[in-house]
């Protein structure tokens, strides 16, 4: 038997395997990956944690209107351009706002991760704040 592994009594006095290594701080857990590796990718901004489930995390550059905000929760994210700190959309257009979900089966035989696919819609998502912020 591994060491990672401990018996655990479950409930009902059942005993059960836990797997230690699974275990994070719940300040630092992010649902699709691990923190040092969003983190390298979302590097500019503020997080905060409104839950233990959900993770955001805001980027508007000093002395600019337009910035990223992505929201992480569950094995999924959502990337939007906003327009300052609090903004907040109804029905945006899809240029606004982009929905990033777990790879699909032929993505993951591509070797194509969640990260990568989150990486390439902040990336698109910081263009269009900085056209928008050239534009106003």
């Amino acid at each position: 038997m591994s060491s990672h592994r401990e018996l655990s009594q479950g409930k009902r006095g059942r005993e059960l395997y836990v797997d230690r290594t699974l275990q994070t701080h719940p300040a630092r857990r992010c649902p699709a990956a691990r923190p040092c590796e969003v983190e390298q990718i979302l590097n500019q901004g503020k997080w905060e944690h409104p839950s233990d489930k959900m993770a955001v995390y805001t980027e508007i550059g000093p002395g600019r209107r337009w910035g990223v905000r992505v929201t992480l929760f569950g094995n999924s994210a959502t990337v939007e351009a906003v327009d300052g700190p609090h903004c907040c959309w109804h029905r945006v257009p899809r240029r606004f706002f982009a929905q990033v979900g777990p790879p699909s089966f032929w993505e993951r035989l591509r070797g194509i991760t969640f990260l990568d696919k989150l990486a390439r819609e902040v990336e698109a998502k910081r263009a269009v704040a900085r056209e928008e912020e050239m534009s106003h």
